[in-house]
């Protein structure tokens, strides 16, 4: 009976050990310092920016930075042009730069009230230019504080 306690101390002394060594996975002795992200934020992140031309009336309602894009939300509104060509949105830019995607997730008949969304790359500066009908272009400046 001797003889297997000094097996089974063994095997209990070896478990203790792989179980403190495994609890101790994962933890880092690196301390992170937090940063503060000290990229300009959207000018006055609760306002809309709106504009009207020729009966088209253009407000962004949401600016939003997330990882590396830049989301702006707009609503496009009239009673003359369909709204929801595709063009319109492919063409757009910010910063001077084409939109990396766009979605319409409302599109009214025949596309005189639309909601779209333009993502492009994060950018903290610079206007965004729109032209829902050709001859009438709309630049929005001052997005950022």
């Amino acid at each position: 009976m001797y003889k297997n306690i000094f097996f089974l101390l063994l095997i209990l002394i070896a478990g203790a050990g792989s179980a403190f060594a495994f609890s101790q996975t994962g933890q880092s002795e690196d301390h992170a310092v937090s940063t503060v992200d000290e990229t300009p934020t959207p000018a006055n992140a609760n306002a809309t920016f709106s504009q009207e031309q020729d009966g088209i009336e253009v407000t962004i309602g949401n600016i939003q930075q997330k990882n590396d894009s830049t989301v702006l939300t707009l609503s496009l509104n009239n009673h003359q042009f369909n709204l929801g060509l595709d063009a319109i949105y492919e063409n757009a830019t910010l910063n001077g730069e084409s939109p990396q995607s766009y979605a319409l997730p409302s599109n009214a008949v025949g596309g005189h009230h639309v909601e779209a969304t333009i993502s492009f790359e994060r950018t903290t500066s610079g206007a965004f230019v729109i032209t829902p009908v050709e001859g009438t272009t709309f630049t929005f400046n001052d997005l950022w504080e």
